[in-house]
Order: C-alpha cells, then sequence, then structure tokens
C-alpha cells in the first residue's frame, strides 16, 4: 500500500513541474529515445571463436568485443551475466572460455539501466563446429581423404569402432589400374595378332607390294591405260 502511495506521489510531481511529459509510459517503460541509443551500442557487440587444441582434445574461446558501461550480456546456456568491467586490461573485449565442441551458444544484451533492464535489445548466437578427435591419428595420415579423418567432423566412435570404419573404407576404395601394365598387355595382344595370322599378313603384303609394282612398271612404260 505503501508502495502504491509513493508512485502517486512521484507522478503527481512529475506532472506538476512536467505536465505535459507527465505520463505512466514514460515512468514504466523504457523511453523509445533511450531504447534507439542502447540498440545502437547493442548492435557494434561482435563475435569471434577461437580454440586450443591439446592431446586430442579442444577447447574453444568465444571472444566479445565493443562492450559499453550501460549494458550487459547474459549467457542463456549457463545464465551467467557478464558486465563491463573498467578495471580490466581491455573492458571493451570480454573473453569467455571452457565452450566444448558441438554446441550452440546464445548470448542475450540488456541495458543496466532499471527502466529498459527488461527488454533484450538484441540476440547473438555462436554455432560452435563438432570436433573429430582423430584426424590427426597416423591411420588418418595414411587416409588423409578419409570422410572419417576431416577434423570439424561429428565422430561418435570408440577408437576400435573407428579403426574397423576406416579398414572397411580403405578395401573398397577400386584400385586404379596400373597405366603400364595396360599399355603392355595392349602391345602383347598386338603381337599375338600378328603370330596367329603371320601368313595372311604376309600374303596381304604380297599381294599389294606386287600390285604396287606392276602399275609402277607399266605406268614406267606409257602403257598404263587410264
Amino acid at each position: 500500500m505503501m508502495k502504491k502511495y509513493c508512485i502517486i506521489i512521484i507522478m503527481m510531481f512529475l506532472f506538476t513541474v512536467h505536465p505535459e511529459n507527465a505520463t505512466a509510459d514514460n515512468i514504466y517503460t523504457c523511453d523509445y529515445k533511450e531504447k534507439a541509443r542502447l540498440n545502437a551500442i547493442a548492435s557494434n557487440i561482435t563475435v569471434n571463436v577461437d580454440y586450443v587444441e591439446a592431446e586430442n582434445n579442444v577447447k574453444f574461446i568465444i571472444t566479445l568485443t565493443n562492450l559499453h558501461p550501460d549494458i550487459y550480456i547474459k549467457d542463456t546456456n549457463t545464465n551467467i551475466e557478464y558486465k563491463y568491467d573498467a578495471k580490466s586490461t581491455n573492458p571493451n573485449e570480454l573473453k569467455i572460455s571452457g565452450y566444448k565442441d558441438d554446441q550452440n551458444v546464445k548470448y542475450e544484451v540488456y541495458s543496466i539501466e532499471r527502466l529498459c533492464k527488461l527488454d533484450i535489445l538484441i540476440t547473438r548466437y555462436v554455432t560452435i563446429p563438432p570436433y573429430n578427435k582423430y584426424y590427426n591419428d597416423p591411420l588418418c595420415k595414411k587416409n588423409s581423404n578419409n570422410s572419417l579423418c576431416k577434423k570439424w567432423l561429428k565422430v561418435n566412435y570408440n577408437y576400435e569402432t573407428f579403426k574397423k570404419e576406416i579398414e572397411k573404407k580403405e578395401s573398397q576404395v577400386p584400385i586404379e589400374p596400373d597405366e603400364k601394365k595396360v599399355e603392355k598387355d595392349f602391345l602383347t595382344k598386338i603381337i599375338m595378332i600378328f603370330i596367329n595370322n603371320y601368313i595372311y599378313i604376309f600374303a596381304t603384303i604380297i599381294i599389294i607390294g606386287s600390285g604396287t609394282i606392276y602399275v609402277l612398271y607399266k605406268y614406267r612404260k606409257n602403257d598404263f591405260d587410264f
């Protein structure tokens, strides 16, 4: 009851001083000009993802830049709020570590002002890719083109299953024909055809050669009749 009387007194005071501005909207809601200013500040926030890799494991670091004293950031995955820290080395930048692979992270940006605090100014989404802990395995060094050896790939196999899958895919790779062997087989076929049909080949050569010699002889003697 006391709170209600206080609000009424404040409204009467504002109406007395500035009656044209004393409305319920101005007391209980975020002024549109202030909201526009805060939205502009929030829109400048950028997000970058980096990672640290060690011992077949990876941890991601998300960096948010262009922070401002009038806003704060909430990680909806953990419900942790991050505020502008003027005492830090770089207060305009925030690094959040400890994220694992294959995560979708959502950040909501709010105003620290009481009247604008309930409104989400902007939302930022970050998709962290899945990490394949086997991509650097010796098996992958021999099978770098294998789909199971990509670095940013979700692989749920244990190592024994992974090994079997690699070997299975390796055995399914078609063997490319040896060009030298193909060329050798072709020459062998030509030689065999010649050996099996040399009588006919020689006979054909003799007939064609004899005919050519006869035609040339007649032509030189001017006895050739066209």
